[in-house]
């Protein structure tokens, strides 16, 4: 069936762009984002807006995941206006991680990750989410976070090494809180 409403070739191109990073982008806005789903939905919505006003300045499809991650990174600092930290994490994300269907185990391993993941500083925090989380590539990383390749390959490093010490230190010492 045709429909009356035709869709031009830049909003094909921006379609398409956007297309295969959505559960990304979702992903990491729901991990920068603290507050509720509404806030969630409006940086999204703020960043495919702001994403489409600047897409003629996108050079090339292979630096559309960098582009979208730099302009929802924006998108998501000026929502939380003078809030403190970039990247809140809460138990209420853990179904983006891991799922109910994932076993106990998972859920127990996940969670003691989150609550580790707090422990670090907000930059330290979003490097590690965005290279080991959502699986960028760090010269990515890079470029989203807006510094060097070597200051994310630094960040990302001393992240692993103070998670994996908060990780093994005493796990037993995380508390959780169940309503």
């Amino acid at each position: 069936s045709t429909t009356s409403c035709s869709v031009n070739p830049k909003q094909q191109r921006f379609l398409s762009v956007l297309a295969p990073l959505r559960v990304r982008l979702w992903r990491y806005v729901r991990l920068s984002v603290s507050g509720s789903e509404e806030d969630v939905r409006d940086v999204i919505q703020d960043t495919i807006v702001e994403a489409w006003e600047s897409f003629d300045r996108l050079r090339s499809d292979q630096a559309a995941l960098s582009w979208l991650f730099t302009i929802a990174r924006r998108c998501a600092i000026r929502s939380a206006g003078r809030r403190a930290r970039l990247v809140v994490l809460s138990p209420d994300q853990l179904p983006d991680i891991a799922t109910a269907a994932s076993g106990p185990d998972l859920l127990t391993d996940t969670a003691l990750l989150l609550d580790a993941l707090e422990k670090l500083s907000p930059m330290i925090r979003e490097s590690i989410i965005l290279a080991d989380v959502l699986d960028m590539k760090l010269e990515d990383v890079a470029i989203t976070q807006g510094v060097s390749l070597s200051a994310v390959k630094s960040r990302v490093t001393r992240g692993r090494e103070q998670l994996k010490r908060i990780l093994t230190d005493s796990p037993e010492q995380s508390e959780f809180h169940h309503d």
